[in-house]
């Protein structure tokens, strides 16, 4: 069953979960299963990394209606 994330950071950053691109911040990222995932932003050129470096979050009972919600700061 899919599983929904929305990742929230001032910035507009693309979102990697497990490495992979997975989209960008503050827009809804199905997910094709339940489970525990990492997930981290792409910094851009001046950045100089954000916090947390990364997130790891057990995904399951998520929705399209109530994603489970994760938020950085890009510094």
């Amino acid at each position: 069953m899919s599983q929904f994330l929305v990742v929230y950071c001032a910035r507009q950053r693309t979102v990697l979960i497990g490495g992979i691109d997975h989209g960008i911040t503050g827009e809804l990222i199905e997910l094709p299963a339940s489970g525990r995932y990492t997930v981290t932003l792409q910094l851009q050129s001046g950045d100089i990394g954000c916090q947390p470096p990364s997130h790891i979050v057990d995904l399951l009972n998520t929705n399209a209606l109530f994603p489970k919600e994760i938020s950085f700061d890009v510094v």
